[in-house]
């Protein structure tokens, strides 16, 4: 028998969970067992799409949902290829995504219909368009297309190397890069966040917080699962909602993104009493301020913080900040150490090793690596040259083996032949009491090549810009200072995980 294949992980909860709870949402809740043969169902509903086919695609276009977590419980039980498109993008990238995905079968919810309608409108023509909720102008509906009522199978294993989610990135830096991963990246990749985030203990409930669209997704949709871990879901993420869910269902695991921490701090219904039911706080994504990690620690004193930095192209989390690194307040500026299994690499622009504490680009490699970008060649060989996975990130390694992340090696600022790194400015401006978010760009400028700019969101009133900058010339150098500002009181745009779009930030600059 093959571990390495999703089945191979789950079957050993089902022959003891197969009557527990395994997924709630708005429309009630089901057990291991309805959700693993409604999975089966799928999957021979995809087979009898392409039945000559051993990757059939199926892209999701659909808010979070249960049937949505029966779409990636079917990918892994090797019904085909989940192509999770985000729901954010745009109608021209959504067609884009869809053009390039190429898939079989879309499953739509009636809240994103009018899009796969103008998709089609536009000239592209799925093969099978299957609605999740009663959807107008789908081909068919899901109870119909598994045959709702026969009598459902497991379907035979898939292969280790067989693909089972391509999944787009560029929420944050552009055109989409179709990322392709196999089983065994996957279950690799789901060992992991089973040794950092404990879902397999017993009595593990936990919230899913992220869209399903986003490899974070797979912490609930297939790791919470396969550890026998009961999952609530909701459409779309709210503060005053997940409050109320922790309470209502016990909750003991959330996963979050920093956004969300400052959200739950300052919601007015925020009582650490009611919270008493959870035992880990998994985070990551973006730094955290100091300020807002200290309170957290402080006010949830019971509570397991715990940080993982990973990516889509490797399938998840690449390192972890345990609990203990946070009780004993170690390190909490990085972001943690490498998980098993995974080396990494501090590097310079001619892939040369640097020594600990130097600023380089993080490289690493492990077994849930992509197997490339489907269909660009060019792009993956170069994010995978030398052996190593090029993550485009600045940062560095201390001699205990903490990883930092400074910044995007495509947010660093040249301004005056100095290295600004934008993250460093940003946590300047995050201590200021009055700001409640911010980005650091760089825009062209005739004199210094680049300048520094900020767009700084504040809570209330603005701060002049005078006062600002002296504020921040007591936390930084002086050339690190933004030279231009954008005030403003409306939230900056964000990607569906919760990452400042600086992309579109940049283009709303005058050039």
């Amino acid at each position: 028998m093959e571990e390495l294949v999703y089945p191979a992980l789950l079957r050993p909860r089902l022959a003891t969970s197969w009557t527990k709870p395994a997924v709630a949402d708005e429309a009630g809740q089901r057990t291991f067992g309805e959700v693993a043969e409604r999975a089966w169902q799928i999957v021979a509903g995809l087979h009898r799409v392409d039945p000559s086919s051993d990757e059939t695609r199926f892209a999701v276009i659909s808010d979070n949902r249960s049937t949505y977590f029966d779409l990636w419980q079917a990918a892994g039980w090797g019904g085909g290829i989940i192509c999770p498109i985000n729901t954010r993008l745009s109608s021209d990238e959504s067609a884009f995504v869809l053009r390039d995905c190429d898939p079989h079968v879309v499953f739509v919810d009636r809240a994103h219909a009018e899009l796969v309608r103008h998709i089609r409108g536009d000239g592209w023509v799925g093969r099978l368009v299957v609605g999740l909720d009663g959807v107008d102008g789908a081909d068919i509906e899901l109870a119909e297309f598994v045959e709702e009522g026969a009598d459902p199978q497991p379907p035979q294993d898939p292969r280790p190397e067989d693909p089972v989610i391509l999944m787009y990135t560029g929420g944050t830096s552009g055109r989409p890069k179709a990322v392709l991963h196999t089983q065994q990246g996957l279950c690799l990749a789901l060992h992991r966040t089973h040794a950092l985030t404990r879902v397999a203990e017993p009595d593990t409930r936990f919230y899913q917080t992220s869209p399903m669209f986003h490899i974070m997704a797979t912490a609930a949709t297939l790791a919470a699962p396969a550890g026998g871990a009961f999952v609530v879901l909701r459409r779309s993420f709210d503060i005053a909602q997940m409050i109320k869910d922790i309470a209502t269902y016990e909750l003991t695991h959330v996963a979050m993104v920093p956004t969300m921490f400052t959200m739950l701090l300052e919601h007015h219904d925020f009582d650490p009493d009611s919270l008493a039911s959870l035992r880990y706080v998994i985070y990551g994504g973006a730094p955290v301020p100091s300020a807002v990690l200290g309170r957290l620690l402080e006010v949830l004193p019971r509570v397991e913080f715990v940080q993982s930095y990973g990516m889509t192209e490797a399938c998840g989390g690449l390192t972890g900040l345990s609990g203990e690194d946070h009780r004993r307040g170690r390190a909490l500026d990085s972001v943690g150490r490498s998980l098993l299994g995974v080396e990494l690499q501090i590097q310079d622009e001619d892939g040369r090793v640097l020594p600990p504490g130097s600023i380089g680009e993080v490289c690493t490699r492990c077994g849930s690596i992509m197997e490339g970008y489907r269909g660009d060649s060019a792009r993956t060989t170069q994010a995978l040259r030398g052996d190593w996975y090029h993550t485009g990130d600045l940062g560095s390694i201390d001699a205990d083996g903490y990883l930092r992340i400074t910044d995007r090696v495509d947010d660093m600022i040249i301004t005056g032949g100095e290295n600004v790194y934008s993250s460093e400015v940003e946590a300047a401006l995050a201590q200021h009491p009055d700001v409640v978010q911010s980005a650091v760009v760089g825009a062209p400028d005739s004199m210094w090549g680049q300048r520094v700019h900020a767009f700084v969101v504040f809570r209330g009133a603005w701060v002049e810009e005078s006062d600002l900058k002296e504020f921040l010339r007591s936390r930084i150098a002086g050339y690190k200072v933004p030279k231009t500002f954008t005030f403003s009181t409306d939230p900056l745009p964000l990607s569906g995980t919760g990452k400042v779009q600086k992309h579109q930030l940049r283009s709303n600059l005058d050039h």
